[in-house]
């Protein structure tokens, strides 16, 4: 099983590699009931002159049994997408260390806004 700290490295790497991050804008977000561990990169948009911010998000799926619930994510994205319903954007998977790349929506859950 893989420690929070594999995982914030893991994390960091792969913002590192694919996107030239740096570690100073990357951070670990608070989570929920589940064992999922999510980590936020954000920088610039150079297409945005009024220098907003864009975010991206890094899921972790720790544990044996998480691939299956990666993949159940998956699923459901893409039939919510099918069907015309706004859901975040999947930009890249790793099943191997059981990460999805996605887009960052906000801070507001489904939750809160039911």
């Amino acid at each position: 099983m893989m420690t929070e700290d594999i995982a914030q490295d893991i994390a960091q790497n792969i913002f590192s590699e694919y996107l030239g991050a740096n570690k100073q804008k990357f951070t670990l977000l608070a989570g929920d009931a589940s064992t999922r561990q999510y980590y936020r990169y954000k920088f610039p948009n150079p297409d945005n002159s009024s220098g907003a911010s864009e975010n991206l998000i890094l899921a972790y799926y720790p544990g044996k049994n998480s691939l299956a619930s990666l993949k159940r994510f998956v699923f459901w994205q893409k039939a919510y997408v099918d069907k015309k319903i706004t859901v975040p954007k999947i930009y890249g998977i790793d099943e191997k260390n059981q990460l999805i790349l996605q887009e960052d929506i906000g801070d507001c859950s489904l939750q809160m806004r039911l």
